[in-house]
């Protein structure tokens, strides 16, 4: 197995700050949306993760993302297992590494009761740390999962999610453990609006040789209004925008609370890029990429390089 650092981990491995933007899928198959979209971020930022059915019914991440790639953007597939067995999630992964797809982050999933499609089943048949696992032993040992079947050994970087303010958050710190000794390369955090008890949770984690293991590339959120920032503890549980950013939001003028939001997002990573530990940021702006690209160009476009070649 030869491999082959994606932009994101060549960024990484150079003491960068990773930029993603992350990416809701069109919920009709539309192919020229992706590649407007590609065309948008290329060369500001070093990866992009595409959602895997996050609240409703997309077009599929593997699609996408191999949209992504065949426009020169680097794609992070969110592998979510709630919606599939062991079977189809290995599958999925085995097709998309066969389409040139290396970075996965992996997921449980929010329940479909937070979304549109609540009368659906889930699955749950691995949690996220199991997925890690099993794709890290593809990887590493080039075995499938339970039969010990040998496979060509696979080329993947893998990522996890982590909730930095969720109770109780001794249990958190345990699953993201979990998780970095299941075989995570990135962590991705919920979205952060508090620079001081983040810093205290990195501190934290110090101990535990989770900042030393992992890059942590911390979520930005940036809602459209005040009342998409009130949203936010309903549709993420255990994230809660704090009212004084809910206030600030809606004191500006409906046409302006976007911008507020963008505003409040760059003094947040101004804050939080001081502090050791942080890798990188990873934009949560769902839909509206200009948001995104607003704040790199405010924020972040010193420390995204140009992508020297697909991946």
């Amino acid at each position: 197995m030869t491999s082959q650092h994606g932009q994101m981990e060549q960024a990484l491995g150079e003491g960068r700050m990773a930029v993603v933007v992350e990416y809701s899928p069109p919920v009709v198959a539309d192919a020229d949306a992706v590649r407007a979209m590609a065309a948008a971020v290329r060369g500001k930022a070093d990866a992009v993760g595409v959602l895997d059915n996050h609240l409703e019914i997309m077009m599929s991440a593997i699609a996408t993302a191999a949209l992504l790639r065949a426009e020169g953007v680097e794609p992070i597939v969110h592998a979510t297992t709630r919606d599939r067995n062991r079977i189809a999630l290995i599958s999925d992964v085995l097709g998309a590494r066969a389409l040139g797809l290396r970075n996965f982050l992996c997921t449980s999933g929010d329940h479909q009761t937070l979304g549109r499609e609540r009368a659906s089943r889930n699955v749950f048949d691995l949690d996220s740390v199991q997925l890690i696992s099993v794709l890290n032993h593809m990887r590493r040992d080039g075995i499938l999962f339970e039969t010990s079947r040998p496979i060509e050994p696979c080329d993947l970087y893998l990522g996890a999610t982590a909730n930095p303010f969720a109770d109780p958050q001794e249990m958190h710190t345990i699953q993201l453990t979990k998780k970095i000794q299941a075989g995570a390369d990135f962590i991705v955090t919920q979205p952060v609006f508090d620079v001081g008890g983040f810093g205290q949770w990195l501190q934290s984690l110090r101990g535990l040789g989770i900042v030393e293991k992992a890059a942590i590339l911390v979520g930005i959120l940036v809602p459209s209004s005040d009342a998409e920032a009130r949203e936010i503890s309903r549709k993420m549980p255990g994230v809660e925008a704090p009212e004084a950013i809910i206030s600030r939001i809606a004191s500006a003028p409906p046409a302006r609370q976007r911008d507020e939001a963008i505003a409040i997002a760059a003094e947040l990573i101004a804050g939080l890029r001081a502090l050791d530990g942080v890798r990188g940021f990873y934009l949560m702006t769902g839909r509206d990429t200009n948001a995104a690209l607003e704040l790199i160009e405010r924020s972040l476009k010193s420390k995204v390089q140009s992508p020297r070649s697909k991946v």
